[in-house]
């Protein structure tokens, strides 16, 4: 990303969301990727929690981040089919979370690469939760505002005890 910094500022998480969105998450704030674990159910109505994991004696909340970021949400429809899917563990302060993904391709570097933050108006995302975008292979992958993204996260389920 061509707009100084560390290089782990320039180190994000590529995630997919269903087939056609692509988003970047900033390594700064992610701490593993776990594959799929069925979440225990809580008696809330929420549809963005899933339920909650144990993990390492913490318990975390499970997110769907199609349902943070105002994007359809899947989890109802494709229960059955979770078994492919990742959780990106994440922290903000003393708040850790799992937020669901389809997929996880790769590590990105965008050291060199153009940060483009004026989005076009086919963006499926909120601008308040976009840093910008990368073009990379001919797709675009929206930067998250992670801060702004787990801030609203912590507003959703403010109710659950969260691990820190």
């Amino acid at each position: 990303m061509k707009e100084g910094g560390s290089k782990s500022r320039n180190l994000f998480v590529h995630a997919r969301i269903g087939s056609r969105v692509n988003v970047a998450l900033p390594m700064e704030f992610c701490q593993e990727i776990l594959s799929w674990q069925n979440p225990f159910s809580l008696p809330i109505q929420n549809p963005m929690l899933l339920g909650v994991i144990h993990l390492r004696g913490e318990i975390m909340p499970i997110l769907e981040l199609a349902g943070l970021l105002n994007l359809p949400s899947q989890w109802e429809e494709r229960k059955h089919r979770y078994q492919k899917r990742k959780i990106v563990v994440v922290r903000q302060e003393s708040h850790l979370f799992g937020l669901t993904v389809d997929a996880v391709p790769a590590i990105l570097d965008a050291q060199n690469r153009r940060l483009f933050k004026k989005l076009d108006a086919h963006c499926p995302l909120s601008p308040s939760m976009v840093r910008g975008y990368l073009k990379i292979n001919k797709q675009e992958i929206y930067l998250l505002n992670l801060p702004a993204l787990l801030q609203q996260a912590i507003l959703e389920v403010g109710g659950c005890r969260m691990a820190g």
